[in-house]
C-alpha cells in the first residue's frame, strides 16, 4: 500500500511530491488536470513571485518548471478527477472518476480548484479527438487542415509552430485586433486569418467531423471550414474540485496541524482558517508541517 497520496498538482502538489520523493516515501500525486502548475500554469505564467523562501523574485512559470525537476512523474495521474474520500481506521481510499486509490495517508493540495480549458460552446463538441484544448507536440499536424481559435499570445504561438509542418492553417479571433503579438504570424503565408468571427455549428457528417462553421461577429455571414483539427485556445475556466473538502477535525484519532479527517490533511488554500493569508509561502509551510506530523521528518 502507498504511503502518501496527493490530491493536486500546483505548486504545493509539486513541493509536497519532490518532498516525498527525496525522502523515498511511495506516494501517488492525482491531477484533474492536464498538466501540473495549477493556477501558475493555467492564467499567471508570466507573474512575478516574490513570496517564496530562498527565492527573492521567480517567475511561475519558472518555478513550476523548478519544482518539477525534483518530482518523478510516473507517480503522477492526470485527468485524475477525485469524487471522494474515504477514511478509514488503518488507511484511507481515493476515489476518482475511473478508478479508486488506497493508502495510509492522503493529502489534499487543490487549492481553489482545477481549471478547464473554455470551449467553444457548439454541440457534440465533447464528441470528437481531433477537437484539442492543448497541445504538447506538433508533428501529428505535418500535412493537415487545421484550424486554431483564440487571439492571445498561446495562440499565435501554436500558428507559428504548425506553419512549420503544414501549408493549411486558419486562424479565428472574435476581434479584429488581436491581445498577442500579431508580430509572431505577420508574413507567414501559410496561416490565413479570419477576423472577427465567432465558431457556429460543427460540420459533421456520418458521425465524423469535417470542419467548422464560423460567423461573422458583426453581421449575418457565415464560412465553413473543412480541417482535420481543431484547436482551441480560449483560456481555462475555474472548476470547484468534485469532492466535499472536510471542513474540521472530524476524526477519532486526528489532533494534529491541518489534518481535517482521520488520516486526511490539507497543505495551502484547499481550505481555509481564520486569518490564513493565501501565498504559496503559506502552502509551502502547510506542507512542511503535514509532512512533519505524518512522517516524522
Amino acid at each position: 500500500m502507498l504511503k502518501v497520496i496527493v490530491i493536486g498538482a500546483g505548486p504545493i502538489g509539486l513541493y509536497l511530491a519532490a518532498s516525498l520523493k527525496k525522502a523515498n516515501i511511495s506516494h501517488l500525486v492525482l491531477e484533474a488536470g492536464e498538466k501540473a502548475g495549477g493556477q501558475l500554469t493555467a492564467l499567471y505564467p508570466e507573474k512575478e513571485i516574490v513570496d517564496l523562501p530562498g527565492i527573492p523574485s521567480i517567475i511561475a512559470k519558472d518555478y513550476i518548471a523548478l519544482l518539477a525537476k525534483d518530482v518523478d512523474l510516473n507517480n503522477f495521474r492526470f485527468r485524475q478527477e477525485v469524487i471522494d474520500i474515504k477514511s478509514f481506521e488503518d488507511h484511507v481510499e481515493v476515489i476518482a472518476k475511473e478508478d479508486r486509490y488506497q493508502a495510509e495517508y492522503i493529502i489534499i493540495a487543490t487549492g481553489l480548484g482545477f481549471y478547464k480549458p473554455k470551449p467553444m460552446g457548439l454541440a457534440r463538441e465533447n464528441e470528437f479527438a481531433n477537437i484539442l484544448y492543448s497541445l504538447s507536440s506538433f508533428d501529428f499536424l505535418k500535412g493537415k487542415r487545421v484550424a486554431i481559435f483564440g487571439g492571445g499570445d498561446s495562440a499565435l504561438d501554436w500558428a507559428k509552430e504548425i506553419s512549420r509542418v503544414t501549408n493549411s492553417i486558419h486562424l479565428i479571433h472574435r476581434r479584429r485586433e488581436f491581445r498577442g503579438n500579431f508580430e509572431t504570424i505577420k508574413d507567414i503565408k501559410e496561416i490565413k486569418i479570419h477576423t472577427p468571427y465567432v465558431p457556429s455549428q460543427l460540420i459533421i457528417e456520418d458521425n465524423h467531423l469535417l470542419g467548422v462553421s464560423i460567423k461573422h461577429a458583426e453581421e449575418e455571414s457565415y464560412d465553413n471550414l473543412f480541417v482535420d483539427y481543431i484547436l482551441v485556445n480560449f483560456g481555462n475556466v475555474p472548476s470547484p474540485v468534485a469532492f466535499s473538502v472536510p471542513k474540521q477535525n472530524t476524526g477519532i484519532i486526528c489532533d494534529e496541524h491541518r489534518c481535517v479527517l482521520n488520516r486526511v490533511y490539507v497543505a495551502g488554500d484547499a481550505i481555509g482558517v481564520p486569518g490564513k493569508i493565501k501565498r504559496i509561502g503559506d502552502g509551502l509551510k502547510d506542507a512542511d508541517s503535514v509532512l512533519k506530523t505524518i512522517l516524522k521528518f
